[in-house]
């Protein structure tokens, strides 16, 4: 099952691929980001650009469509950013017992979020953390 994230900023039809970034601490928690296109360009060729950023991230996994690998909840697959809310990779954290010393303050389910997102012709990104910003950026903002 999934929630799909509203907003027209979150999906990818006008993107190829995304730009993707990682950055670690030490130690410390993992931060995602994923620069894509979601608008089509102008007459004034500007376009929008939306960022999310994904913070304490304790899973992140890339599937290229025509590997064939199965997803966990195949179905829950959408070319915009949507919420896993039966996330089988949460439920296996918690199976674990290892989400209180690694979760960086997430102690139980309700503190994880699980995100998919897909970009047709490249694949399907799985993120799981603690939380997730959106910001949009119009192409004369850089």
């Amino acid at each position: 099952m999934h929630t799909v994230l509203e907003g027209e900023e979150l999906r990818t039809q006008f993107a190829y691929a995304p730009k993707v970034t990682q950055e670690a601490a030490q130690d410390g928690p993992m931060v995602v980001k994923m620069e894509f296109v979601s608008s089509t360009i102008g007459v004034n060729g500007r376009f929008a650009i939306t960022t999310l950023t994904f913070a304490n991230v304790l899973d992140f996994r890339w599937s290229d469509f025509e590997l064939g690998l199965t997803l966990p909840n195949p179905s829950d697959t959408k070319f915009r950013l949507i919420e896993i809310t039966d996330s089988e990779t949460i439920r296996n954290f918690l199976g674990e017992g290892k989400l209180r010393e690694h979760a960086f303050g997430a102690t139980k389910e309700e503190d994880l979020r699980h995100y998919r997102i897909s970009f047709d012709d490249h694949g399907t990104y799985d993120i799981v953390c603690t939380s997730m910003s959106v910001t949009v950026a119009d192409t004369t903002d850089r």
